[in-house]
């Protein structure tokens, strides 16, 4: 490719920079290079350099804000951590905390005073300020400012200061004097929102106390009135509805043999009206069973769940064992209601939702404790899923398990089945679930009063 120049003063100009371009030498050549790209050079350093700048002091303001609240945290409960055991030490006495004060204040002088004018003391006559303020009282802080400042202006009258009027030491001291009573009102503030907060944290404690407890009182009298109600419905059946039904069987078995001597073809309706009456005897007793079932077998949770498990394998058409491990030992009727209701529940997710056709029951004593797990081959489901609106197994279950004190763990995978374990302690359910409110509360009063 070819350049054409057509115009003559053009090829003259061009002819005249190529002939100077080589008759310059290589140095002088790169001086110039490098003078008239200066200013470009400096244009992209500057940008460069105001956006790194930019960058590190945004990054040293966020790390300096950090640093300061974290700082400012801990010296709240470093003071207050001094603070209490100050007024153990000193028996809660004001005046013992004045006195200490002043012998501070008059130890920071000496030193001050000993060292001599070119070495500053001026931090230092804060401690004691800040000691009396935060740890004694509003007044200790004053009269430790005070002394703070007339110590500093006989320091620097006796240490021979030299000033160029009269009335600077004076001056001085009023100034430190103001500072000092800055600090001193700050504290105090400081204090009294500490003290505040603290106050209101103890009393919504004290509330949530209260509306724990009653919670668990209105829960509990809940519960007891569905048993008593379960309880009641379980003689009824038992004592009513299974003798009328046996009764009534034994008068269709007499009337089935009277029509058997006598021939009569309707005898074979009769012994089918006395198959139908026994199958409603067991059934209204399988129900008796369901709604009071510890009461039916002589407080026997072994037992109890022994039949659970057998009736279930027989009603729902599924293989449902029960493993004992070891005998249990002594258990209060309510934890093995309750327990029995969390495999009842159990058992029925299992089959109802889960479409399990294996579930394994196990229950074993723990030292203090009773362990109760049942494992099913069913669908299962993932752990973050929630349970429908109107499910109210699992809520069920663990509410069951915390009445009385206890634990309930749910394990399940999809396609891997489910495990409901649920420990349940020995001792009373009353005190077991104290001890837990007061651990719960403990902890939220730790958090609040760090976060303050």
């Amino acid at each position: 490719m070819s350049l054409e120049i057509t115009n003559p003063q053009d090829s003259r100009a061009a002819a005249k920079a190529s002939a100077d371009w080589d008759d310059e030498p290589r140095g002088a050549r790169g001086a110039r290079l490098w003078s008239q790209t200066r200013p470009q050079r400096l244009g992209s350093f500057k940008l460069a350099a105001a956006g790194a700048l930019h960058t590190a002091a945004v990054r040293f303001a966020a790390g300096w804000s950090l640093l300061g609240r974290m700082t400012g945290r801990a010296m709240v409960r470093l003071l207050e951590r001094f603070r209490i055991r100050t007024r153990r030490a000193a028996g809660s006495t004001p005046a013992a905390g004045e006195l200490a004060t002043f012998l501070l204040v008059a130890a920071l002088g000496f030193l001050d005073y000993v060292t001599g004018p070119e070495f500053a003391f001026s931090i230092f006559y804060l401690l004691p300020i800040a000691f009396g303020a935060w740890c004694i009282s509003q007044r200790a802080g004053i009269l430790a400012c005070i002394a703070g400042a007339l110590t500093w202006l006989l320091v620097d009258t006796f240490s021979g200061t030299p000033y160029s009027h009269w009335t600077a030491p004076y001056w001085n001291a009023l100034v430190r004097l103001g500072f000092f009573l800055i600090v001193v009102l700050l504290l105090s503030a400081l204090k009294r929102a500490t003290a505040t907060m603290e106050e209101t944290v103890r009393q919504k404690t004290a509330l949530l106390t209260a509306e724990i407890r009653e919670r668990e009182q209105v829960q509990r009298q809940l519960i007891d009135s569905k048993e008593a109600e379960q309880r009641r419905l379980a003689r009824e059946l038992h004592d009513g509805l299974c003798q009328f039904l046996t009764g009534t069987a034994f008068k269709a078995k007499s009337l089935q043999a009277a029509l058997v001597s006598q021939d009569n073809r309707y005898s074979i309706d009769a012994a089918e009206l006395v198959s139908l009456l026994n199958e409603g005897v067991a059934q209204a007793n399988r129900l008796a069973k369901g709604f009071d079932p510890l009461e039916l077998e002589s407080g026997n949770l072994t037992s109890a769940l022994e039949q659970l498990s057998g009736q279930s394998g027989r009603l729902f058409g599924v293989r449902c064992v029960f493993k004992p491990r070891g005998p249990l030992g002594r258990l209060s009727r309510a934890a093995m209601l309750h327990l029995y209701r969390i495999a009842q529940e159990a058992i029925h997710n299992a089959i109802r939702h889960g479409r399990a056709h294996q579930i394994t029951l196990s229950v074993r004593p723990c030292g203090e404790s009773v362990s109760l797990t049942i494992d099913d081959d069913g669908l299962g489901f993932a752990p973050d899923q929630q349970p429908p609106a109107d499910g109210m197994g699992l809520r069920t279950m663990q509410y069951r398990a915390n009445i009385v004190g206890g634990t309930l763990e749910i394990l399940s995978c999809p396609g891997q089945g489910t495990r409901v374990h649920c420990i349940v302690p020995r001792k009373d359910a009353s005190s077991a679930n104290g001890e837990r409110s007061s651990r719960l509360l403990a902890t939220t009063a730790t958090k609040a009063e760090a976060g303050s």
